[in-house]
């Protein structure tokens, strides 16, 4: 309605007041028009901005998450020594023995020879060119005769006069007759990258450690020195 009131009355004016007020009203009506669409226009450019800028701050989020996660994985992984993989833990449980419930084979063998023919990596003195006296056992489990408990060696060295008696078991047997031995080694120590137990005193050297898959009791009768126990297990290595 309001539309036709306006041209009703700018057809009543003359031709020059009919142009002006015609060129007035389309102005108006364009401007009427334009301003939605610019209004809409702005709404959408702020909206893209914000979602544009969400988007880079999820983006550098994802980012620094990555870097935090995948850059230590990448320092272990450089790392000669890493291993992704645990060593498998042992749970074999122990076994314990006295010397009643073993019987001495009659394997007539001393350590060294005794590790060659049997393909073990066992430690030994070398002593055996010229020992002043040899003895060694091997006692079995009497109600397995093939279960071999332990190694027993009684060596003299010819040269020094040194008499040493070791014991050789498993990581897993406990002989009570070596319980003594394991009791009187207080002091720590290490040769070759191998953790021992020892002591000395006036009647006796002794050393208890591991070595591979066996343990070792040594005994070594009135040392000269305190220290001798050591430089003998030393030489076994």
């Amino acid at each position: 309605m309001k539309e036709i009131d306006v041209h009703r009355l700018i057809e009543e004016q003359d031709k020059e007041e009919k142009d002006a007020l015609f060129e007035m009203v389309q102005q108006k009506t364009a401007d009427i028009s334009v301003v939605p669409a610019r209004t809409v226009h702005k709404q959408q450019t702020v909206n893209r901005k914000r979602f544009f800028k969400f988007a880079s701050i999820a983006v550098a989020f994802l980012l620094v998450l990555g870097l935090a996660i995948g850059l230590p994985i990448t320092l272990k992984k450089g790392n000669s020594n890493y291993n992704p993989v645990k060593d498998p833990v042992d749970t074999t449980p122990d076994r314990y023995f006295n010397t009643s419930d073993c019987v001495i084979s009659d394997m007539k063998m001393n350590v060294k020879e005794y590790a060659e023919s049997q393909s073990k990596e066992l430690l030994f003195l070398d002593w055996y060119e010229n020992a002043g006296f040899l003895e060694t056992g091997y006692y079995v489990n009497k109600q397995d005769y093939n279960d071999l408990v332990y190694i027993k060696e009684n060596i003299q060295n010819g040269d020094t006069g040194d008499m040493v008696t070791m014991y050789i078991t498993d990581t897993h047997t406990q002989l009570e007759v070596l319980q003594t031995i394991s009791t009187f080694c207080s002091k720590d120590s290490n040769i070759n990258d191998t953790a021992i137990k020892w002591n000395a005193d006036r009647q006796k050297g002794a050393a208890v450690f591991k070595y591979k898959d066996h343990k070792y009791y040594l005994e070594l009768q009135y040392p000269f020195n305190e220290t001798d126990i050591l430089d003998i297990v030393e030489s076994m290595f």
